[in-house]
This record gives C-alpha cells, sequence and structure tokens, in this order.
C-alpha cells in the first residue's frame, strides 16, 4: 500500500483519542513498526480497540496492515532516504547501500523522476493558477526561504522580479528577516519555501505575515507540516533524496511552473519591463 502516512491522517475524520493515537504513530514510525496495538494504547493511554479503529479510520483493515505499510516504507526510506526529517548525518548512514551502488545515477534519476511525479499529483493547474494570480494582485511579494531553501526561494524571487514590481527575497535567517516582515501589510504576499528540518525564524514571520493582515503560501513537503492549514494556498513538493540533504528538484520545478503562469498572463507588460531591464543589464554586463 505505502501510504503517505501524514496525508492520510490529514485527510481522515478522527475523533480526539483516533487523533491521539495517529499522532503518535506519525512521531514514532520506527518503534510502531515493532510495538503491538497494546503497546501503542498503554504509550497514549487508551485501548488496543482504539488503536485497532485508528487503523481503519486511515483506510486499513487493521493494525497489522497498517503496521505492515509502516515497514514497508521505513525499508524504502533506508534504501532511498525518503525520510526528510532526519538529519543531514542520519541520512548519510541510511542512504549509504544505495550511495554504494554501482547504479547510482539510474537510482537518482528514478527517484529525481518520482518526485517530479508526485508533486505533479499535489498541485492541480487551478491551484497554480490561483497562487499566480496571488502574486500578481499583491502590492509587495515576499520570498522566503532560508539554507538550501533559499535556492528555491530565489529561484522564483529572481523570476519574479523580472516580471513584476515590489519583490522582496528574504533568505537570511537573522533579525534582518524580521525587519523586512516589519513592513508587510494587508495587500502583500509571503510566499513560503519551508521544508525539514523546519527554521524556527519562519514561525515568527508568518505570524507577522497573518497579523498584519498578508495573504500566504506555503510551500513544504505534506499538508501536515508546520502552518500548512493556515495558509492562504498550500503547495506540496516530494523531496525525497538519496544524499544528506533533502532533493529540491521538485520545488525548483513549482518555482518555474509558477513564473511561466506569471509570464503567461503578464505578457504584455512583462515584455516592456523585461526589455528595460535588458538594456541596463548589458550594459553593466551582468548576466
Amino acid at each position: 500500500m505505502m501510504t503517505d502516512l501524514k496525508e492520510a491522517v490529514s485527510a481522515a475524520k478522527l475523533t480526539k483519542t483516533e487523533k491521539a493515537i495517529a499522532d503518535f504513530i506519525v512521531r514514532h514510525e520506527t518503534e510502531v513498526s515493532f510495538m503491538t496495538a497494546a503497546d501503542i494504547a498503554a504509550k497514549v493511554g487508551t485501548s488496543d480497540a482504539s488503536v485497532i479503529r485508528t487503523a481503519r479510520a486511515l483506510g486499513y483493515t487493521g493494525f497489522n496492515e497498517l503496521q505492515k505499510d509502516i515497514q514497508q516504507s521505513l525499508s524504502y526510506k533506508s534504501r532511498y532516504g525518503s525520510n526528510s526529517i532526519m538529519s543531514p548525518s542520519q541520512k548519510l548512514i541510511s542512504n549509504m547501500q544505495a550511495l554504494n551502488s554501482v547504479d547510482l545515477a539510474d537510482n537518482q534519476l528514478g527517484l529525481a523522476i518520482n518526485n517530479l511525479k508526485k508533486t505533479i499529483s499535489y498541485n492541480t493547474i487551478e491551484k497554480i493558477d490561483d497562487v499566480s494570480d496571488m502574486l500578481i494582485n499583491a502590492k509587495r511579494k515576499y520570498f522566503v526561504g532560508f539554507r538550501v531553501a533559499s535556492g528555491v526561494a530565489e529561484c522564483l524571487g529572481i523570476s519574479m522580479r523580472h516580471l513584476v514590481s515590489d519583490v522582496r527575497l528574504v533568505t537570511s535567517g537573522d533579525f534582518s528577516a524580521i525587519e523586512y516582515f516589519n513592513d508587510i501589510s494587508a495587500g502583500d504576499c509571503a510566499f513560503f519555501v519551508n521544508f525539514p528540518r523546519y527554521p524556527k525564524i519562519i514561525d515568527t514571520l508568518f505570524t507577522m505575515a497573518k497579523n498584519a493582515g498578508a495573504k500566504t503560501i506555503i510551500m513544504t513537503e505534506s499538508s501536515s507540516a508546520p502552518h500548512a492549514k493556515e495558509a492562504d494556498i498550500l503547495l506540496t513538493a516530494s523531496v525525497d533524496s538519496m544524499s544528506f540533504f533533502n532533493s529540491y528538484i521538485a520545488p525548483v520545478f513549482l518555482a518555474e511552473l509558477i513564473a511561466a503562469d506569471v509570464s503567461r498572463k503578464k505578457a504584455i507588460e512583462c515584455e516592456v519591463r523585461m526589455k528595460n531591464l535588458d538594456i541596463y543589464v548589458g550594459e553593466a554586463n551582468l548576466y
């Protein structure tokens, strides 16, 4: 079955007890793969019957099928490094077998294609259309991402600077980020690129944007990620990797898709803006 457990929990209609059980399972997948329903019940403070009902509410025939799915998922993650919440050192250790494979390039290509396919399936054309409209209509556009994720924010932010005005890039996770967001207001839009392991400063910036009445867009790995349910628009991208960092091929694809949609909608205005840029960029030899 190999279900995305976080997605299943997010989509299911669970009671308070079932939600507590499901949250425990998601947070302790490795331990749960070896535990009985009674073991989990004891940890959560409920009955093993409730654990079985939770498994069924998540779409399984019972706890045994849920546990088997978790075991298969962990086996896949161990081979292909799809557990994006791991630290870089943990990923490197868990992925060593795949990294030593003679088919390294083929394995990496297969994983990248799988990430793209999953990402395309997560995001409808209608959702991309909503994102581009929100960015076009916003007064100021803030693109936020830190560490490796800053590359995705810059890819989209730099592209958008060629297409529309009032674009702000926030890629330094220090006091300057809070200074930038001190000016955010209703009518603006904040686009957050936020993948594990989630930087805490994004919690602060997201709160500032929401308190100011600005629109928010989040690109992350699942609907159970921080602030995913609070954002005006959620974009999900698969970042499974064979190495020690997340793979950002699929997030960059989404960034390019959004930029392409904005340029399609604003073709005439974009052409004028970019021709003007070309004059001065050419004079300065900045390409």
